[in-house]
């Protein structure tokens, strides 16, 4: 008798944890799939002359796209080259 309320109880925890884990992985999933569309959008609108914000909070213009990088203006006659996915919002 006891080996069976075990069994039944070690089953519905089992059960339960796949579900919460199922539940977790839908929305943790969703989520990542908007993040990539919006980063998508941002490296698609990354143009010279555009205003940026990087991640670290500077602001400035954009002098140059590259593949992998982007020259910024952040005051007359200073420009930091940074890291495309430095980028976290073009205004």
């Amino acid at each position: 008798m006891t080996a069976n309320i075990i069994l039944v109880s070690s089953l519905t925890f089992i059960v339960f944890v796949v579900v919460i884990l199922g539940i977790y992985y839908f929305f943790s999933r969703k989520n990542m799939k908007r993040q990539q569309q919006y980063f998508e959008k941002l490296h698609e609108a990354l143009q010279v002359g555009k205003r940026v914000v990087c991640a670290n909070g500077l602001y400035g213009t954009v002098k140059k796209v590259d593949e992998e990088k982007v020259d910024v203006e952040i005051a007359k006659g200073i420009v930091i080259t940074v890291s495309r996915f430095a980028i976290s919002e073009v205004l």
